[in-house]
Order: structure tokens, then sequence, then C-alpha cells
């Protein structure tokens, strides 16, 4: 959630379809919402954005994304930084009921991502590009899930 409510204009490049990951906004205590950087280099990633969506995001941005290049682009209902508890309140939980859909993380959507991209026959590597990990623990976790028919 951080990497999302931290993108801002400056890192799509919808033409090509791609998104730079390059921070992540974070709630720290006695803080607030802060820009952070990753645990790890490997965090600093550019990801392809599936062509599926590009219209999609296109229109997004040009709707919601705040105006600049350090403009976010997804925003609270005040143009202000997305939090995870009001998304998850108003947008999330919502949103699942309407789809008619089981009760599941935010973070969910990135584990099946990556199993769905396991599946297709992403290696290792390309995972662990994907995830922005620099060990491979976590992309054998979604290279198992696949061989093994569960996905998770």
């Amino acid at each position: 959630m951080g990497e999302l409510t931290g993108l801002q204009r400056r890192d799509l490049d919808l033409d090509t379809g791609t998104v730079k990951i390059e921070r992540q906004l974070i709630q720290i205590t006695g803080k607030g919402l802060t820009f952070t950087d990753h645990k790890s280099a490997a965090g600093k990633r550019t990801v392809a954005i599936p062509d599926l969506i590009i219209d999609e995001l296109k229109a997004h941005v040009k709707d919601f994304a705040v105006d600049g290049d350090d403009g976010l682009i997804f925003v609270g209902p005040d143009n202000g930084p997305l939090r995870n508890t009001n998304f998850k309140r108003r947008v999330w939980t919502r949103a699942l009921q309407d789809a008619d859909l089981p009760k599941i993380h935010f973070h969910d959507l990135r584990h099946t991502g990556n199993t769905l991209a396991a599946s297709a026959g992403a290696l290792i590597r390309e995972l662990m590009a994907r995830m922005g990990h620099s060990s491979t623990r976590a992309a054998l976790i979604y290279q198992h899930s696949t061989t093994n028919g569960n996905a998770k």
C-alpha cells in the first residue's frame, strides 16, 4: 500500500507502460505520513503496467491525480495523501461487498499478481524484480504454489 500511495506523476510512463517504484508513503508514529526509502536497493524498480489497464490509468491520472511532477497519483477526497485506514474503511470494504467477494486484505492483490506471474512462467529472478525483493525466499513461495496447483 505504501508504494501505491507514494506514486507521483513523474513515476508513470503511460506511453511505454511502466511505473518506477522509488519510494513509499507510510504512517510513522509521531511523524505522520512520511516518504521513506525501501528496505533494500531491490525495492527501487521499474515494473511493466498491463496493457489492459493503461486507458483506465490514463483517465484516472487526468481526473484525479494532483498536478505537477510531484503530484500524487492516488489521493483522498481532499486531494491529500491516501491513508491506509481511510481507504480500507471508505473504499476497500465497500468494493469487496459490491463485487460480492470475501473479506480479503488489499495486500492479497500483490500475492495474486505474483502467483499469476509465476503460473504464466515468470522465473524466480523475474518475480524478485517484480516484487522488489533481494532474496529468493519470497519468490520461491510463488513458484511453489504454482507447481503444487495451490494459488495463494
